[in-house]
This record gives structure tokens, C-alpha cells and sequence, in this order.
């Protein structure tokens, strides 16, 4: 169960990813009673995401959704 979880979102910063993570996280709200929901874009769909926002998201993150968009 995601209950009481801390659940991660991460765009991948191509367009509409945000907005598609922001639509599952509505749909699992509906389901689920979330601890925390952390939201972040790594800002450039064609460069690896940048170490230390990995770092974060899995320190912070019982589970992270990953969208890329368009």
C-alpha cells in the first residue's frame, strides 16, 4: 500500500511531463492517504539526472514516479 508513504514525482522536463505526473499523483491521492509528496523536475529531458537530485529523491522517497511527457 502507498499509505503514510512519501511518494517522489519526477518529470523528466519534456513538455506535459509535469502535468502527467501531476494527473497520476491526483488519481493516487484519490486511493491512497500520502505521508508527503515531493515534487521535482530534473529540468532537461536529454542529460542524466543530476546525482545529488537522485540522492534526494531516494533519502527522502519510500517511491518515486518518473514521467517523460510530450
Amino acid at each position: 500500500t502507498l499509505n503514510y508513504k512519501v511518494i517522489g514525482l519526477l518529470a523528466y522536463g519534456k513538455r506535459n511531463s509535469a502535468e502527467l505526473l501531476e494527473a497520476i499523483g491526483d488519481v493516487l491521492a484519490d486511493r491512497y492517504q500520502f505521508k508527503a509528496v515531493i515534487t521535482k523536475n530534473k529540468g532537461n529531458a536529454s542529460r542524466p539526472c543530476p546525482t545529488p537530485l537522485i540522492e534526494e529523491m531516494a533519502e527522502k522517497c519510500d517511491v518515486v514516479i518518473t514521467a517523460s511527457g510530450d
